[in-house]
């Protein structure tokens, strides 16, 4: 075993209590007193915070604009000692506002909670985008931020404890309310989620490294060279033996940004990769991490997809009142990105020969019938994400190669939904076996959108030597691909639409990375989320709004600025195409007079 794996583990297992007594205290509250006189130690390993100073001392909203207007020239480090202190500061302010029996007027209590909610909806914006640039990290980097992470975590799920156990009565419902309007106890979910999938990930990679030199040995059938025991151990996605490995800088947090190269990222610009960025494929550690978690998926006797463009409607045929759908999982050689100076072509598993699959429409209540022939060499299955269909109609069955199953359910409520593989999902999702699913009210919209898409964002990995692996969030099988409905920029279909006219976007993130995708120039409006239309009261007002992995986000804005606006996932990395920019999840949407 590597002799760093069991101060790790340790890590990790005081991480997750802390983090469980965290949850505790959101869940169930404590007392006031208790609140006040005990100061939680999310991490046993965090001395980054200093102590929190007494709320007389602290003038938080100055602190947080002023952490907000230099957050792009700090640290990820500096960032959270930053924030973890003004979490400290909010927490005695609430535990001096809660102290003894003293109850203040409801007017006085809002307006105390009212800006410590606003600031804490900023810091979790923040702490999302930090999180998704920890993801990007090279593995011993990620590690080394994690505790500081978990700490600044604990403390967020107990200002949320203390701000709505601590209530009671009308003043505990509006504070409620305000907190679901944010989205706060979804977008806490979904960081835990991304935390607990970084921890799991660090023991695995602690595994692999006490296994690696041995698989290298095997490789040589010999004794390993000191070049090749170096080169097994570096875990920095294939950096070059000897040269330092890439810094993170400039970290843009204020819209929930992450980069993981030190250049200045212009649009407008193409700036190719130095020759000591971290992606240097290169490198033989990189082709035996492939191997040995997955093969590239097979391109031999694999045809050029026929059709060029994924996620459009399916037709139906009518059988005694059942709408009935043709699916065929297949392989396709499936063009990413077709520009004058680069073009990228991926083996994709798809559905009817294009990424994303056909688009199926229904209406609710609609009784639906799904044929799927599996044409692929191994099994598969569907999942209805979002969708309460029969136990046994989703993806219970596997279907073996060359076998058809028939998938039947009655459509549900009307919303955004999607359907996916969900047989060996982290390689058959990630090379393009996915599509949309739409279902329509009964009653038609009396005032539709001129324009209403979805968008299916996705990551891919191309290899050194061409070939198509799974990408995911492991050191050395991060992607260098980024695509909406399995097109990379410049090749994302434009929207073009006319001042004064409603869009409406419906963004799926079916990779495994979170997006936090920003409009230029307009604000939307968040009108749904997972199949669910939102009530006015919940709809929220955005310029960024972060997807994560599996979600559904339906968003509606006027087109009310002329100009060329830039859609696009706000952590830097994802706008490149293999590592030059721009490119991947960028989009343009054209507003004419």
């Amino acid at each position: 075993m590597d002799p760093r794996t069991p101060g790790k583990f340790s890590i990790a297992i005081i991480g997750i209590l802390a983090l469980m007594l965290s949850i505790g205290v959101y869940l169930f509250g404590s007392t006031p007193t208790a609140q006040a006189q005990t100061e939680p130690t999310p991490h046993a390993h965090d001395h980054s915070s200093p102590a929190a100073p007494s709320s007389e001392e602290v003038d938080l909203p100055s602190q947080w604009q002023e952490l907000q207007t230099q957050a792009q020239h700090l640290s990820m480090a500096e960032c959270m000692e930053r924030m973890t202190a003004m979490m400290d500061a909010m927490k005695a302010k609430m535990a001096a506002m809660h102290s003894g029996e003293h109850v203040m007027d409801p007017t006085m209590h809002e307006s105390m909670h009212g800006p410590m909610m606003e600031m804490m909806d900023g810091m979790m914006s923040m702490a999302e985008g930090m999180m998704a640039e920890m993801m990007a990290l090279p593995m011993s980097e990620r590690m080394e931020a994690m505790p500081s992470m978990m700490g600044m975590m604990g403390r967020m799920m107990q200002m949320m404890g203390m701000m709505q156990k601590h209530d009671s009565g009308e003043m505990a419902e509006r504070m409620e309310e305000k907190s679901v309007d944010m989205g706060m106890k979804r977008r806490m979910s979904g960081m835990m989620g991304m935390m607990g999938r970084m921890m799991s990930e660090e023991v695995e990679y602690e595994s692999a490294a006490s296994e690696t030199p041995a698989a290298g040995a095997d490789h040589d059938h010999g004794a390993a060279t000191p070049e090749a025991t170096a080169a097994a151990h570096d875990h920095s996605h294939g950096a070059a033996v000897g040269t330092a490995a890439p810094t993170v800088a400039a970290h843009d947090h204020s819209q929930g940004a992450a980069t993981a190269t030190p250049a200045t990222h212009d649009h407008g610009a193409t700036a190719p990769t130095p020759p000591a960025a971290e992606h240097d494929h290169s490198s033989a550690v990189a082709d035996d991490v492939h191997a040995g978690h997955h093969p590239p998926i097979p391109a031999q006797g694999v045809s050029a997809a026929t059709e060029t463009t994924g996620g459009q409607p399916l037709t139906y045929t009518e059988e005694d009142g059942v709408k009935v759908f043709e699916l065929t999982a297949k392989s396709v050689r499936w063009t990413i990105l077709d520009a004058a100076d680069e073009q990228a072509v991926v083996t994709a598993w798809s559905y009817n020969g294009t990424v994303p699959g056909p688009m199926i429409r229904v209406v609710e209540g609609d009784a639906v019938r799904i044929l799927l022939k599996n044409e692929l060499p191994e099994a598969t299955s569907i999942h209805w994400h979002g969708m309460p269909v029969p136990f046994a109609m989703d993806g219970m069955t596997v279907i073996e190669p060359g076998d058809s199953f028939a998938y039947e359910f009655t459509a549900p409520a009307a919303g955004t939904y999607m359907y996916h593989s969900h047989t060996q999902t982290d390689k058959q999702v990630m090379v393009g076996l996915y599509a949309p699913f739409i279902v329509d009210p009964q009653e038609a919209e009396s005032n539709p959108p001129v324009v209403d898409v979805m968008w299916m964002l996705s990551e891919w990995r191309v290899g050194a030597d061409g070939e198509t692996y799974p990408a995911m969030p492991m050191s050395g099988l991060e992607p260098n691909y980024f695509t909406i409905n399995g097109k990379a920029y410049p090749s994302v279909e434009t929207i073009t639409v006319k001042k004064g006219e409603r869009v409406r976007i419906r963004l799926a993130a079916i990779g495994q990375f979170a997006h936090p995708m920003h409009l230029h120039g307009m604000n939307f409006r968040v009108v749904g989320y997972d199949g669910v239309s939102l009530p006015p009261a919940q709809q929220m007002i955005r310029s960024t709004i972060t997807v994560n992995p599996g979600e559904i986000v339906d968003i509606e804005f006027v087109a009310d600025n002329a100009g060329s606006w830039m859609f696009h996932c706000h952590i830097p990395h994802h706008l490149t195409n293999d590592h030059v920019e721009p490119g991947g999840l960028i989009s343009i949407i054209e507003v004419v007079e």
